[in-house]
């Protein structure tokens, strides 16, 4: 089979899946006669296309693709002259001869930052008025620029002048230029969406054709999507003024306006009132909030608890209020603790309170415990012996602490056993002795017992010296090993203990 073209004209590359017929006329499928192949012997497997036969002219013009007209902004802006293009002509007028544009809604407050740029490398683009008279022309763009120049005490600027529009295009020439100028606020897209809707539907009443929906055609005159077009219109037609303003500050966002806009004007300023000091709440907050003042009316809008969620669980609580049998918020009832319609806030409040009860009864019992204990008694030896008058020019760490320690508890901080026994030594006493041993503690007659030369006794507590740097652990001997009591379980740990005594202050 060839690999060349299929026949003149033809743009595919194989003859037995060409569809262009010799005649040049379009061709439709149908059946292959019986018994007939269109593939050679050689090639039995292949599977046969069908042959083809011409269809008439007409009936291929019928099923062509119908291509929508897309919208021309250029053709509805009419005689407004295109300011991008490189040749744009400018002539210098003077700020006293340009007037500010009462249609303009742009924001144009705060020109601290363009004054600088103004000031370092010059204005780089010029103003574009629309001429009234020749003395007096209106700003269609530029009016941060405006604001800057006339704050910097210059007298005049470049500007490009347009002519003889129509109130219609004055407006589009407005809103088209301003808005690609700078990165433009939610509030000021939304209404920029409504002007131009106006303006559209205007030109289409002057005559001007415009194909398509008008909300298509917002759209992409403002690169943004048909469905962020009507979230606009929604939040310029139905949020009340406070929640505006509150978006204009950046208190809340596009989402939770969209939210708003849902509900109707009474419910709104309800949810202002009591969202008052909730600076940024987010659409979920506002969905809930909203449920609730349409059909949960008993159910507060700001839990007393936390002033930034509203009531949880309402719904869940709804046949109980119905029923009398519930006050509608959580904080207001005496049987919290068996509802199964408790809120999440008080239910955790409930389990802190519960917890630092009983962190306290448990601190309480320590501090018992810790008065009659012979770790006490240590302390208080200790502390006698360290106002001793040999240890006046002991000027240490853990000398001069303890002289200032005057309240003792079982926090108290205290030396490790390895500053103990130094303390000893420069005491020129023993250990026992500096621990302040009485009949009520366990003797120590031997001090120190080498280890395995000597051993503890079966599950006694010993204190142990282990490792090559000495250090100090009181653990439990059992079953000739060291370890710990784990709840009812022993764990032997490997350390290699060379000396052991019964003389050590118990916990």
């Amino acid at each position: 089979m060839s690999s060349g073209r299929g026949k003149p004209g033809c743009a595919c590359m194989s003859r037995a899946r060409c569809l262009t017929p010799t005649s040049g006329a379009p061709m439709s499928w149908t059946s292959p006669p019986t018994g007939a192949s269109r593939w050679p012997s050689a090639r039995p497997d292949r599977r046969r296309l069908p042959t083809m036969q011409p269809l008439s002219v007409s009936f291929w013009e019928r099923r062509r693709p119908t291509v929508a007209r897309k919208f021309d902004l250029a053709a509805l802006m009419g005689d407004v002259s295109n300011l991008d293009t490189p040749e744009i002509v400018t002539q210098q007028i003077p700020l006293s001869q340009i007037e500010a544009n009462d249609r303009n809604f742009y924001e144009v407050e705060d020109v601290t930052e363009l004054k600088e740029s103004i000031e370092l490398i010059g204005l780089k683009q010029p103003l574009v008025v629309l001429e009234v008279d020749d003395t007096h022309y209106r700003l269609i763009a530029g009016h941060r620029r405006y604001k800057a120049l006339t704050e910097l005490g210059r007298q005049s600027a470049p500007c490009v002048v347009q002519r003889n529009l129509t109130e219609t295009q004055e407006q589009l020439a407005l809103i088209l230029t301003n808005s690609t100028a700078r990165e433009l606020t939610y509030l000021e897209k939304a209404e920029q969406a409504v002007r131009l809707k106006r303006l559209f539907i205007k030109r289409r009443e002057e005559g001007a054709e415009l194909p398509g929906r008008i909300r298509d055609m917002v759209a992409e005159a403002m690169q943004e999507s048909a469905s962020n077009i009507a979230r606009m219109e929604a939040i310029d037609k139905h949020l009340v003024g406070e929640w505006k303003r509150a978006l204009k500050k950046g208190h809340i966002n596009a989402s939770t306006a969209y939210e708003l806009s849902k509900l109707d004007k009474e419910a709104q300023k309800k949810l202002k009132e009591a969202l008052s000091d909730y600076t940024a709440p987010t659409a979920k907050v506002i969905k809930t909030a909203g449920e609730i003042v349409q059909d949960y009316p008993f159910a507060p809008l700001v839990c007393p608890e936390l002033s930034n969620s509203p009531c949880t669980r309402y719904k869940e609580r709804a046949a109980m209020v119905a029923a009398g049998t519930c006050p509608g918020c959580c904080h207001e009832c005496d049987h919290t603790e068996d509802c199964p319609a408790l809120c999440g806030v008080c239910k955790n409040r409930i389990a802190a309170e519960q917890r630092r009860s009983e962190f306290k009864e448990s601190e309480r019992r320590a501090d018992e415990a810790y008065q009659h204990s012979a770790y006490r008694q240590a302390q208080q030896a200790i502390m006698k012996w360290v106002q001793d008058e040999r240890l006046d020019d002991d000027q240490s760490y853990t000398v001069r602490t303890l002289r200032s320690t005057t309240n003792l508890n079982r926090r108290t901080w205290f030396p490790s056993l390895d500053s103990l026994f130094a303390l000893a030594d420069a005491l020129g006493i023993t250990f026992s002795e500096l621990l302040g041993l009485t009949p009520e503690l366990p003797p120590c007659t031997s001090e120190w017992h080498k280890y395995p030369i000597d051993k503890p006794d079966d599950g006694e507590t010993v204190l142990c010296r282990y490792g090559h740097k000495g250090n100090f652990r009181v653990l439990i001997y059992q079953d000739g090993a060291f370890g710990e009591q784990l709840g009812n379980e022993f764990v032997s740990l490997p350390f290699e203990v060379s000396y052991w005594t019964r003389a050590y202050p118990e916990a």
